[in-house]
C-alpha cells in the first residue's frame, strides 16, 4: 500500500502542510521561551487555542481533545481514568510536556493528566515522530502551555485580577479560580499567580443512572514569571501544583458494585512541577539558545475499603533541554540535547508493590534537525541519537541499556500560493518502562475453585520499541469571494511500522494445569498502524467552519490481532460566528463516531467490546462586555449532547454523560 501511495502522493493531494504552518506561527506568538517546537519542518500537528478551550468550557483532557483529528482519551467518563492517545498510540508510547517539563506519569490503572484545563492557554499535538526536538515516542505527543500575565494584559504595562466561577450540571461540578497578574514593560517583566478549586459530585449518565464513586475534589496552583535579564537574555519560570482527592474504584475505568470493597477505595494524586527556561539571542553569533531544566514529582496514594490496604506510587522526573536555532540564508538548523531521569518508588503497606517496582530510568537524546530551501522545494533532514538505561533497586534484577540512531527526511513542494504537498519519513523510539521490565510478584489471587493465583514475571529481554513512519500530505487553499475569506482543503495518509511493539500478556491457569498464572509485558516483532485525515476549513470575517474526518487501523502482524482500543472512525464539525461589535459568539459542534467492531474477544485480558456508532450535538455561546458598567465581564456556555444520546466511547466500559450544561462566568479588573 505504502509503495503505491508514495508514487501517487508526490503528484496528488494529501494533507497538513499549510495548516501546520499556521499552527507553528501561533505557537511562536504564544511563547517562544517555553515551547520547544521545531519550526524547521511541516510536522503533522493539531493546535488548540485559548478561545476554543473557553468555548468548550473544558474541565478535563477529554474536553480539551475531543475536536482534534490526532488525539483522544480512553477510559470512560471519569477524568481519573482518562488516558491520552495520539493516533492510536497510548500514553506510555507518547510524550507529554507541561511548559517544557516532561511528564512521565502513567502507572497501572492511573493515567489521568494531572493538570487543570483552567490553567491552559494552548495545546499542541504532534501526530508523528517527525518532531525531532522531543524524545521518547513511537509517534508524537502533546505540549501543554499555561497562561501568563501577557494573556490578560497583552503587550501593555499594567496589573489586574480575575475571578472565574463555573458550573457543570451532569456532576454538579463547581469551579472557582482567582488570578492576579502584572506586566511591567519598563522593567521588562511579568508575573501571574493563579489558584483554582474544582468540586464535583457523582455523575449522572445518559441512561439516567448515577456513576457511583465518580466525585472528586481538585486544587491547583500556578505561578508564572518572565524577566528580561539583559537585552539579549530572557528568563521564564513556571511553577505548578495539582492535587486530586477522590473515591474512584481501584481501576477507575471500571464500575464495580459498591459492596465489592476490595475493588473500591480512596485515591490522592499530587504533582509538583518547576520549569525555568533561559533564552539567549545573539544574532551576530547566530545564536538562538534555549536552556530548560525541569523537575516534577507525581505521587498516587490508594487505600482499599475492604482491608485498609495502602499503596503508594511516586515518580520523580528531572529533565534538561538545551538547543540552538541557526539560520544562514536558506539553510536553517536546530541542534541540541535532552536528558530525562525518572526515579520510581512503590510500596504496599510498606512492602514491595509488584505492579510498581522501584528503580530508575534515563533517556539521553542528542539531535540535529535541518531545513534547506531552494524554491519551490524545501528539503528537511535530521538525525537523533537516543540512549536509555533501566536500573532496578532489587539486586536480583538485571539492568538494561541500549542506544538507537534515528533518521528523518522529508520534502515539500510549493506549487504556488494555493497548493502545497509534502512527503516525510521519520523514525521513533520508545524505551521500556521500569514497571514493564521489573514487575515481579502477586498480580491477583485466584478464585480458590477454578483459576489459580496469577503472578507478574519480569522480562529482562523486553526490547526497545522503534518505528518508521511515512506520511504524505497536501493542502489546497484559496479565497472564494474576496481577499477577506480563506478556504483550506487538506488530506493526509500515513503508515507506521512499529518494531518490537510492547503489549500486555496475561495467562491464567486452571486448577488442573501445572504452575501458576503469569502476567508480563512482551514484544511482538511488528505492529502496523495506518490511517488518513481530511480537514475542511473556511474563515470569513466572523464566520468559521471546520470539518474533520479521521480513521486509524492497527494490527499485530504476526498474531493477526487488532491493536486494542483504537478510536472509531470519526467526523467532527464546528461552526461559529462572532458578532464582534456585540462581543457575542455562537456556535455548533458535532461529533459523529462510526461503528467500531475491530476488537479481539478471544483475548481475555482485553475488555474492550464492539462499540455502536453515535452522533453527539452541542451548541455554545459566549458574551464579552468591553465597555460600560459590566466591562470586564464574560460569560461562556456550552450545552453538550443536546439530544441526550445514550452512548459509550470506544475503549470505555461506562456510558457517557447525557445532556450537560456547562457555564463559566469571568470578571476581570485591569489597571493600565
Amino acid at each position: 500500500m505504502i509503495n503505491r501511495v508514495l508514487f501517487l502522493g508526490v503528484f496528488c493531494m494529501a494533507l497538513r502542510a499549510q495548516v501546520t504552518t499556521f499552527d507553528l506561527e501561533k505557537i511562536t506568538i504564544i511563547d517562544e521561551a517555553v515551547e520547544v517546537n521545531s519550526n524547521l519542518t511541516e510536522d503533522a500537528s493539531d493546535f488548540i487555542t485559548t478561545e476554543e478551550l473557553d468555548q468548550s468550557v473544558a474541565g478535563s483532557m477529554d474536553d480539551v481533545l475531543k475536536n482534534t483529528t490526532g488525539a483522544t482519551t480512553t477510559g470512560g467518563p471519569r477524568s481519573s481514568g482518562e488516558a491520552i492517545q495520539v493516533r492510536g498510540l497510548k500514553a506510555a508510547k507518547s510524550y507529554l510536556y507541561l511548559d517544557g517539563a516532561r511528564l512521565n506519569f502513567s502507572t497501572d490503572h492511573s493515567s489521568m493528566t494531572a493538570v487543570d484545563p483552567e490553567d491552559l492557554k494552548a495545546v499542541k499535538i504532534y501526530k508523528s515522530s517527525s518532531n525531532f526536538s522531543s524524545a521518547g515516542s513511537l509517534g508524537g505527543g502533546i505540549f501543554l502551555t499555561t497562561k501568563d500575565a501577557r494573556d490578560y494584559l497583552g503587550n501593555k504595562s499594567g496589573h489586574g485580577s480575575l475571578l472565574r466561577t463555573g458550573y457543570q450540571a451532569a456532576n454538579n461540578e463547581k469551579v472557582v479560580s482567582l488570578k492576579a497578574f502584572t506586566n511591567d514593560k519598563k522593567e521588562k517583566s511579568h508575573y501571574l499567580i493563579s489558584a483554582t478549586q474544582r468540586l464535583a459530585d457523582d455523575s449522572k449518565l445518559a441512561d439516567g443512572s448515577i456513576l457511583n464513586n465518580s466525585s472528586f475534589k481538585d486544587r491547583s496552583f500556578l505561578f508564572k514569571l518572565g524577566d528580561r535579564i539583559t537585552s539579549r537574555t530572557q528568563l521564564d519560570m513556571s511553577l505548578s501544583y495539582f492535587n486530586r482527592n477522590d473515591s474512584v474504584p481501584m481501576n477507575p475505568t471500571l464500575d464495580p458494585p459498591l459492596e465489592e470493597l476490595e475493588l473500591n477505595g480512596t485515591n490522592e494524586v499530587i504533582r509538583y512541577t518547576i520549569s525555568p527556561t533561559l533564552k539567549h539571542i545573539d544574532r551576530h553569533r547566530h545564536l538562538n539558545l534555549y536552556f530548560n531544566p525541569s523537575f516534577t514529582t507525581q505521587s498516587l496514594k490508594k487505600e482499599r475499603f475492604g482491608d485498609g490496604q495502602k499503596e503508594n506510587r511516586v515518580i520523580r522526573t528531572s529533565g534538561l533541554r538545551l538547543y540552538n536555532d541557526q539560520k544562514l540564508n536558506n539553510f536553517k538548523t536546530r541542534y541540541g540535547l535532552e536528558v530525562n531521569h525518572d526515579k520510581l518508588t512503590g510500596d504496599r503497606d510498606s512492602l514491595t508493590l509488584a505492579t510498581y517496582p522501584s528503580g530508575t530510568s534515563q533517556i539521553n537524546t542528542i539531535f540535529i534537525d535541518n531545513s534547506l530551501e531552494f524554491k519551490p522545494f524545501t528539503l528537511n533532514f535530521g538525525l537523533k541519537g537516543q540512549e536509555y538505561a533501566l536500573d532496578s533497586y532489587n539486586p536480583v534484577h538485571e539492568d538494561k541499556k541500549k542506544s538507537v540512531l534515528l533518521k528523518k527526511i522529508g520534502a515539500e513542494f510549493n506549487l504556488n500560493n494555493k497548493v502545497k504537498t509534502f512527503a516525510t519519513y521519520s523514525e521513533g523510539m520508545n524505551a521500556p518502562k521500569v514497571q514493564q521490565v521489573f514487575a515481579d510478584g502477586l498480580h491477583h489471587r485466584g478464585d480458590d475453585y477454578v483459576i489459580k493465583d496469577n503472578y507478574f514475571v519480569p522480562n529482562y529481554d523486553l526490547e526497545v520499541e522503534t518505528s518508521d513512519t511515512v506520511e504524505l500530505g497536501a493542502v489546497v487553499q484559496n479565497s472564494l469571494f474576496s481577499s477577506y475569506d480563506l478556504l483550506s482543503l487538506s488530506y493526509s495518509i500515513y503508515e507506521t511500522n512499529a518494531q518490537n511493539y510492547i503489549y500486555f500478556e496475561k495467562k491464567d491457569k486452571f486448577f488442573f494445569e501445572e504452575g501458576a498464572g503469569t502476567t508480563r509485558y512482551v514484544n511482538t516483532p511488528l505492529a502496523k498502524l495506518n490511517g488518513s485525515e481530511l480537514t475542511l476549513e473556511y474563515d470569513y470575517e466572523g464566520l468559521k467552519l471546520l470539518a474533520n474526518y479521521s480513521e486509524i487501523r492497527g494490527k499485530r502482524v504476526v498474531e493477526g490481532y487488532y491493536l486494542p482500543d483504537l478510536p472509531a472512525d470519526t467526523y467532527t464539525f464546528r461552526l461559529s460566528y462572532n458578532f464582534e461589535k456585540a462581543g457575542v459568539t455562537i456556535g455548533y459542534q458535532g461529533l459523529k463516531a462510526l461503528l467500531q467492531s475491530r476488537v479481539n474477544p478471544e483475548i481475555v485480558e482485553e475488555r474492550t467490546e464492539e462499540t455502536p456508532g453515535y452522533f453527539i450535538h452541542s451548541i455554545f455561546a459566549s458574551k464579552k462586555f468591553n465597555k460600560g458598567l459590566l466591562k470586564g465581564l464574560a460569560i461562556y456556555t456550552n450545552i453538550e449532547n443536546l439530544t441526550d444520546e445514550v452512548y459509550r466511547k470506544h475503549a470505555s466500559n461506562i456510558i457517557e454523560n447525557g445532556l450537560d450544561i456547562k457555564t463559566t462566568l469571568e470578571y476581570k479588573i485591569i489597571n493600565f
